[in-house]
């Protein structure tokens, strides 16, 4: 996760980041489903001797999962990066038994160099849109011939009575898993000029952009959107 603007109170402590995958479950569609499925996809993508990483790891979930599926290869580095402090915290305590090496950076001063896999879910939707080609430029450059970025983001709808539709959609789904009409507002008024998804096409023409040709579309559901680009030259 990235921290927001220091004028929104959008942040997280140490107490409720041990809930914080509960809580994530509740909020975003398939949360659990698409990790399974990108952890599945992973066995074809990483490499001996290379760097996999996670950007906006939030709890380190998704990236230990990796590691405990390729321990067994002390040739891979496993690397988490977060703009929140208290969310590296969190993790160097958590997984402080494991080979997970978890930084506090800003996701677009990255080197990306000999990467095999890197993973983003929901964290270049938080990123300014000035900054985003020249990171997904970076995440190519990065990675190895015949390595994979993972790509999970929310995404507006191509016109706006579908766009009203997914929104309706997607509230009913948290309502329905107990989060008050009064918190999803909340939220909504908290993110304001901090989420900046863009359209579907708009994400494949940065990928396409960067140099990826092989772009997959692996998940979908309404306003949530999951792509395989892979780096075949």
């Amino acid at each position: 996760m990235l921290r927001a603007k220091k004028s929104i109170k959008w942040n997280f402590n140490l107490k409720n980041i041990s809930s914080f995958e509960k809580h994530i479950e509740k909020s975003v569609p398939f949360y659990k489903n698409c990790h399974f499925i990108f952890l599945s996809l992973s066995d074809f993508f990483i490499q001996k001797n290379s760097r996999i990483i996670d950007l906006g790891c939030s709890s380190g979930n998704y990236l230990s999962k990796l590691y405990d599926k390729n321990k067994f290869d002390i040739s891979l580095t496993f690397e988490g990066y977060d703009a929140v402090p208290e969310m590296i915290k969190f993790c160097k305590k958590k997984y402080n038994k494991k080979k997970i090496n978890f930084f506090k950076k800003d996701v677009v001063n990255i080197n990306f160099k000999n990467s095999s896999l890197i993973s983003s879910f929901y964290t270049i939707q938080f990123i300014k849109q000035s900054k985003r080609q020249k990171l997904i430029n970076r995440i190519y450059n990065g990675l190895n011939k015949n390595g994979a970025f993972f790509f999970i983001e929310k995404v507006l709808s191509e016109n706006s009575e579908t766009q009203n539709m997914f929104t309706q959609i997607y509230n009913e789904f948290k309502i329905k898993n107990g989060i008050s009409p009064a918190d999803i507002l909340k939220k909504s008024k908290a993110l304001k000029g901090v989420l900046m998804p863009l359209k579907s096409s708009e994400n494949i023409k940065m990928l396409k952009k960067a140099g990826f040709k092989n772009i997959q579309l692996v998940i979908k559901y309404g306003q949530f959107e999951g792509w395989l680009a892979i780096k075949n030259n």
